[in-house]
């Protein structure tokens, strides 16, 4: 009799160990799902970008995980898949992904801004509200379809055949002129692409707004 009860004890021991062990291995795998979401949904809604914020990011743009490590992303969904395979590789190290400024950004007035830190994104944004509601989508609202050209404040025009050749030009331009109260902003007309795959041609400022708005609605 005593040696079936040990049996029965070892056999309800070995179950709940097989119970605790596959729980633990579901919930690491939901932490690493919701890991690259929630970070990437934060990380838009701290730079007030995507379809729900009031900024376009251009990519790339370069990102820190916890340890230490650089990635280098080419959209927001990129940013969730590759933060989700680096939390599944890594998940026992703690701590949050962060931006690495400068980034450059399109407003919704059709201006191009190279953003050196956080607080600079919220004195461009004083005037602007974005709607954030939960990290879902991680699509930015629009991209756009190059070559762009760009006119700087003293009137010349450059023409770009990639995003980073645009950001660099950019960087470069703010580094020269810290003090300048103008932007550069981009030339029309210009050619976005949704998320669908779908174009529009865009001919002022006033129709890139209003593109970016019908995003957040």
């Amino acid at each position: 009799m005593l040696k079936n009860i040990l049996k029965l004890n070892a056999f309800a021991l070995l179950l709940l160990t097989f119970f605790v062990s596959s729980c633990t291995k579901e919930d690491a795998d939901v932490v690493a799902d919701n890991y690259g979401s929630v970070e990437t949904y934060e990380m838009q809604k701290s730079l007030n970008a995507g379809k729900k914020g009031c900024l376009e990011v251009v990519f790339p743009v370069e990102i820190t995980l916890p340890d230490d490590s650089v990635i280098e992303v080419s959209s927001f969904v990129d940013a969730k898949d590759q933060i989700q395979a680096w939390k599944e590789a890594n998940p026992d190290v703690d701590g949050r992904p962060s931006v690495i400024y400068p980034i450059e950004v399109i407003t919704m007035d059709g201006e191009t801004v190279s953003i050196e830190s956080k607080s600079e994104i919220k004195d461009l944004l004083k005037e602007c509200r974005s709607n954030f509601d939960g990290p879902r989508g991680h699509k930015a609202c629009f991209k756009l379809v190059y070559p762009i050209s760009v006119e700087f404040p003293n009137e010349t025009v450059a023409e770009f055949q990639t995003p980073r050749a645009m950001k660099n030009a950019l960087r470069v331009w703010k580094r020269l002129n810290r003090d300048s109260d103008e932007r550069p902003h981009l030339v029309y007309p210009l050619t976005i692409e949704f998320e669908d795959g779908s174009t529009q041609v865009i001919n002022s400022g006033e129709e890139l707004k209003a593109a970016k708005q019908a995003c957040r609605d």
